[in-house]
């Protein structure tokens, strides 16, 4: 988030716009400050742009670079002609367009995002998401490194996605392409920063600017692990539909996959963990100096233990509030030759599989700030053709 201010003279004095950008140099908010304005005319015309005017206006925008935006094209307030005028040409000089008040920061800011002017969803004619746009955002390879630094999550509560976008952007997630409808991937939303950093204090990426997301998975754990019974090859198909089987962990990274996507179009980052800081039983098992406490040796690293109970997740099974356990949707289960699906206990049924960190970075420094181990190109080479 960065913020930009413009000044022009208005009835009485300045009038001060400034705006707000986000990562992908998208206006965000607009605000209006005239305290030597009169009262009744200027300070009432302030106070309805602020209120009324700028969010739609803003609204409107949200498609376009903030330096692109027609700030002429702002509704005046009817009676206050001076003032409104002198809020459309503050605005303008904030966003570095107009009376040769070339804003050093705009336009270093304009050099640095030029790369994101094709990766900025676009809804072009009604008609949906730009192909253009889309292509051109998977091919830039800035995309693998950004977020891999320890301190690159933007710090400030005012960076972390609000609990609406959240809701918007795990819904969003849940639109991977299934497999065999199994509803495998679950996600717990750890918005408070002190227990991310319990979870993830060997990391050192979160922060107040951040969200920390469980991933879990169904169908994974073997029957000994998991509450609901599974399908019986001697129970007729119709009957029942709980089955076990490895694409829940394929699904569960489609899902994530989606996510990431998703969150890039509210302007967010993720990067995933598999090292998370809660008692392993796997891990004591193997090495009893540990106490199974030991991130580096976590059971989701083992095959044989993904299968079985590893990270001890019971205390965030369930609302923090309430202590109300959470529930999962099983899509599966048949009544009278229709499936209905039911809902399954997440803490008795579910797999822990990773977590991931959401949060804002410097768009503007994704590509510098790069991990030196995502330079190469050798893995956008791992394909190959048969015929």
């Amino acid at each position: 988030m960065a913020d930009f201010v413009g000044k022009a003279k208005g009835m009485g004095e300045d009038v001060e716009v400034k705006i707000s950008v986000n990562g992908a140099g998208v206006l965000s908010k607009m605000v209006a400050k005239g305290p030597n304005e009169t009262p009744k005319v200027g300070g009432k015309a302030i106070e309805k742009f602020n209120k009324e005017i700028f969010p739609k206006f803003v609204d409107k925008n949200m498609e376009y670079s903030f330096s692109e935006v027609d700030y002429s094209k702002i509704d005046a307030v009817t009676g206050a002609s001076l003032t409104s005028n002198a809020i459309r040409k503050a605005a303008a000089i904030a966003a570095g367009q107009k009376d040769g008040s070339a804003n050093s920061e705009v336009d270093n800011l304009n050099k640095k995002v030029n790369y994101l002017n094709q990766q900025v969803t676009k809804i072009e004619d009604g008609k949906g998401l730009s192909r253009y746009a889309l292509k051109e955002w998977l091919k830039d390879r800035g995309n693998v490194a950004a977020a891999a630094g320890a301190s690159a999550f933007l710090k400030g509560k005012e960076n972390a996605p609000t609990k609406e976008e959240l809701k918007e952007i795990l819904f969003m997630a849940g639109n991977y392409t299934w497999c065999h409808e199994l509803t495998s991937p679950h996600y717990i939303v750890i918005r408070d920063s002190k227990e991310q950093a319990n979870l993830l204090h060997d990391m050192g990426v979160t922060g107040d600017g951040t969200v920390t997301i469980l991933v879990l998975a169904d169908n994974v754990k073997a029957q000994d692990y998991h509450q609901e019974k599974y399908t019986d090859h001697d129970t007729p198909f119709d009957q029942e539909h709980y089955w076990r089987s490895p694409y829940a962990l394929y699904e569960a990274g489609e899902a994530g996959a989606m996510l990431n996507l998703a969150a890039r179009t509210h302007g967010y980052r993720i990067r995933t963990f598999g090292a998370i800081d809660l008692y392993d039983k796997s891990v004591e098992e193997r090495y009893p100096e540990t106490k199974g406490m030991d991130v580096w040796h976590g059971g989701s690293a083992y095959w044989k233990y993904i299968q079985e109970d590893t990270w001890d997740f019971d205390k965030y099974s369930k609302d923090k509030e309430t202590g109300k356990p959470f529930k999962h949707y099983f899509l599966g289960g048949f009544t009278n030759g229709k499936m209905t699906g039911r809902m399954v206990d997440v803490a008795k049924n579910l797999q822990l599989v990773c977590a991931i960190v959401m949060g804002k970075i410097d768009e503007t420094d994704a590509v510098t700030g790069a991990s030196a181990s995502t330079t190469g190109y050798e893995q956008n080479q791992n394909f190959s053709f048969w015929d």
